[in-house]
């Protein structure tokens, strides 16, 4: 595929991530499982993510990913800030 993660170790299980794709919707949702199970089979228990997009969460939801949404008070876009629980 064309999708890239980027992460940044944040210590205790957790990690701050990033995407960046090319890919179409089902290249992502595919994308998106491996990395997150590759994150979990790592030790992984937690990762935080902005989302800018609003249809990442419709994939989330068809991933089947557990993760919760705050917005994040020191930005003044609309992004929203995710904890994803692995």
């Amino acid at each position: 595929g064309n999708t890239l993660f980027i992460y940044t170790l944040l210590g205790e299980g957790q990690a701050e991530a990033h995407m960046a794709t090319a890919d179409d919707a089902r290249g992502i949702l595919k994308a998106v499982i491996e990395f997150l199970k590759a994150m979990k089979i790592a030790g992984f228990q937690k990762l935080i993510t902005d989302i800018e997009n609003p249809q990442m969460f419709r994939l989330f939801d068809l991933a089947k990913v557990n993760y919760e949404v705050s917005q994040s008070p020191e930005q003044s876009d609309a992004q929203n800030m995710v904890e994803i629980y692995l």
